[in-house]
């Protein structure tokens, strides 16, 4: 069957609060939805677009090969990203561009943020203008993904006890808010170096953040909407908190690179404690120079220079049968969950859509 794009709704942004809805794309499988059919969202990188080839011939390939109708969300903030340029920074950076090209190589990770700055620079943030579209930094990012994960669970008769996320980095951090969001209706995850919070460097404009470049990392200078953010904020976006997590089914796979230095292994362990506090089933596997093979993995830092597509081709078929040991139960109409947070909470509630709202105390 074609690819197809739905428009679904969700939740009001932060700083506008105006209603909004995305793109959702999906593929079915080409015989058709029958009572094994599951669903599998896939989101790789930072606010990647889902027209990328890369994702259309994974989604493709995977809804045939595994049966299941797979989706990316246009999520908040990726329209925004088209438009988005890191320029170099000649004042504060202490090597150059030529550099660079000398000092990488693609079987290491190396950390230039002390020699390597950049200043990020979105062209529709440019002016003073309501946008419709922003960097949110995981808030409304993983409620769109929640609520095209939602809507497809109550659009299609799929057996819900195959509902699974794959991705890597901010996707793979984006996938386990969708846990913490729909902890009925996740039944497992794949996790290639996802992240566990955003920082507030990383979300506050004008301030200096680590950032990830294939094979290094850099400090960044954010272009950002956000003057300030507030605590609350900082915590709903944070993962180590286990009063976030309820009971869940679910059967979490994480592989980290030892020398991660955007997600610290001692991070990592501690997200892993969290899940394990909560009865939630996990494995964290630790990326070592001895666990590098030159094909999946080149090396031990962040994104472990991976073929994604082979890890996750490896990896689904171990798990598969693990994560469908479940009772298939998932959110519906009229659930809600809360969130404690510093000075009030957020409080989710399941009806056309899911919508959160922040109380304080």
């Amino acid at each position: 069957m074609a690819e197809s794009v739905i428009r679904v709704r969700s939740v009001r942004d932060e700083i506008y609060k105006k209603d909004r809805s995305f793109n959702l794309h999906c593929y079915l499988p080409d015989a058709g939805v029958n009572e094994k059919t599951g669903l599998m969202g896939i989101h790789t990188g930072y606010c990647l677009n889902p027209e990328n080839v890369f994702f259309k011939k994974m989604r493709k390939a995977y809804a045939e090969r595994f049966n299941v109708i797979t989706f990316t969300a246009a999520y908040m903030g990726v329209e925004a990203s088209l438009n988005r340029k890191l320029i170099f920074n000649s004042e504060r950076s202490k090597i150059t561009l030529q550099d660079i090209k000398t000092l990488t190589k693609p079987d290491r990770c190396i950390d230039l943020s002390h020699e390597l700055f950049l200043d990020e620079k979105f062209d529709l943030l440019s002016d003073s203008q309501e946008r419709d579209d922003y960097v949110d930094y995981g808030f409304c990012q993983s409620l769109d993904i929640a609520n095209g994960l939602y809507y497809l669970i109550h659009n299609y008769s799929i057996n819900t006890k195959r509902i699974y996320l794959l991705g890597s980095s901010l996707g793979s951090y984006l996938s386990h808010m969708v846990m913490k969001f729909l902890p009925k209706s996740v039944k497992g995850i794949i996790d290639i170096s996802g992240l566990v919070g955003i920082e507030e460097e990383r979300i506050t404009n004008g301030r200096y953040c680590k950032a990830f470049l294939p094979n290094y990392f850099i400090s960044m200078k954010t272009h950002s909407l956000y003057e300030e953010i507030s605590q609350q904020q900082i915590d709903i976006r944070n993962l180590i908190m286990p009063e976030h997590f309820s009971p869940s089914q679910a059967k979490v796979v994480m592989l980290s690179g030892a020398d991660d230095i955007m997600v610290p292994v001692d991070k990592k362990m501690q997200y892993s404690k969290v899940l394990s506090e909560r009865g939630i089933d996990n494995l964290l596997k630790i990326i070592d120079d001895s666990s590098v093979d030159g094909k999946l993995v080149t090396h031990s830092g962040h994104s472990l220079g991976s073929n994604i597509l082979g890890i996750f081709d490896s990896l689904f078929p171990q798990f598969e049968e693990l994560f469908s040991q479940n009772d298939g139960m998932v959110e519906k109409s009229g659930d809600a969950y809360r969130y404690k947070v510093y000075g009030g909470y957020y409080e989710t509630v399941m009806n056309e859509f899911i919508d959160i709202k922040y109380h304080e105390s």
